[in-house]
């Protein structure tokens, strides 16, 4: 061959090469998705995702990260091209999820973040504060300081070990519509009632949930969210010494207050001589002056022992009313009415329960 053939004979190889190679590229570039994934937010929520690609909408799938389900939701095409995935629940903010082919490939892995509140949830407090509490302790409330999130169930954060005997155990009552505040932001946990009640099956069988005489630690992992998927800011931990089961009712008889002068903004302190439910404490209580509400903000104070009242404006001479509603609770959940744990074979009592009970002062 001369010199002139074996020259354009390489040339035309050349060409074809660089042919197939733009060939191959423009066709993988068909199938490959832009790793540049924009999240759309309606009202502070992930409400959808935004990609540039030509595949067909039947070959993808989102999934969380480590997760072999795959989100449910809806792929469309926008009309400037891209491929939109709307998930039927919003993303969860902190999350990794990840986008891949019908061959399982994964295409894109985008984080979602949160543009709004990037700070982590705290629990504010645990109630009773007490480290002390009876046997027949009823139920405990846990105050965050964020919307929490519900996902699953949130025994599985909360635990309760004996340290004398170093295993978890069963006290929490499960759940499936657990109680939250409307704020999401306070959790009621009861202590199983059926174990509290002494005349019921599971007590017979199963025994108090907690032990007289018996230390517990109540731990809260941080892996515990907020609505945005954002983990509390450390581990929580509250220790409780069991002591002897209360069987009496509360009673404003042994209730004291203090003397308050007129024409000033001191506190009025309500003294109970035990700890009360300090969320009920906070709802049962008003004062009247005549029949006019005294406005003003209540304070709880010695380990939900006593309560203050600094009302808004000077107290006035006069004559004031306590006004107690009796659903008041202590810490087993007797009310101001009646035990919580009743003996069943003396019968009920037909006797209409009074709504409200009532402490007179006088400031001169």
């Amino acid at each position: 061959m001369d010199v002139i053939h074996k020259y354009n004979f390489k040339k035309k190889i050349k060409t074809l090469l660089v042919f197939f190679c733009v060939f191959t590229f423009l066709n993988c570039q068909e199938k490959t998705i832009s790793n540049e994934v924009l999240v759309n937010y309606k009202e502070k929520r992930a409400v959808s995702i935004s990609i540039t690609s030509n595949s067909s909408l039947e070959e993808l799938n989102v999934f969380l990260k480590e997760s072999e389900t795959p989100i449910i939701g809806d792929f469309s095409k926008s009309k400037n091209g891209k491929i939109d995935f709307t998930p039927v629940i919003p993303f969860t903010y902190n999350e990794e999820y990840e986008l891949k082919d019908i061959n399982d490939n994964n295409i894109a892995s985008f984080t979602i973040d949160n543009p709004y509140n990037k700070t982590n949830p705290e629990l504010l407090a645990i109630f009773p504060t007490t480290d002390t509490v009876p046997e027949n302790l009823l139920k405990m409330y846990f105050l965050f300081s964020q919307p929490m999130q519900e996902v699953g169930n949130t025994l599985d954060f909360i635990k309760i070990t004996n340290n004398t005997t170093s295993k978890e155990v069963t006290a929490f009552l499960k759940l499936e519509n657990e109680l939250w505040n409307k704020e999401h932001t306070q959790l009621t946990l009861w202590l199983d009632p059926g174990r509290l009640k002494t005349d019921l099956i599971p007590n017979k069988n199963m025994g108090l949930p907690l032990n007289n005489g018996s230390k517990y630690t109540i731990t809260i992992s941080n892996l515990m969210r907020n609505a945005n998927g954002i983990m509390l800011s450390q581990e929580y931990s509250k220790s409780i010494y069991v002591t002897h089961r209360d069987n009496n009712k509360p009673t404003i008889e042994n209730w004291s207050i203090n003397n308050v002068k007129p024409l000033t903004l001191e506190p009025l302190l309500i003294h109970f001589n035990e700890t009360l439910d300090a969320i009920l404490l906070r709802e049962c209580i008003n004062i009247y002056l005549n029949e006019n509400l005294i406005e003003g903000k209540f304070e709880l104070k010695n380990n939900e022992k006593s309560i203050s009242f600094l009302p808004n404006i000077k107290w006035k001479t006069g004559n004031y009313t306590i006004y107690i509603a009796t659903k008041l609770e202590d810490l087993a959940g007797n009310n101001l009415n009646h035990l919580f744990d009743r003996d069943l074979s003396k019968g009920i009592s037909k006797k209409v329960d009074i709504t409200t009970k009532i402490i007179n002062f006088k400031i001169n």
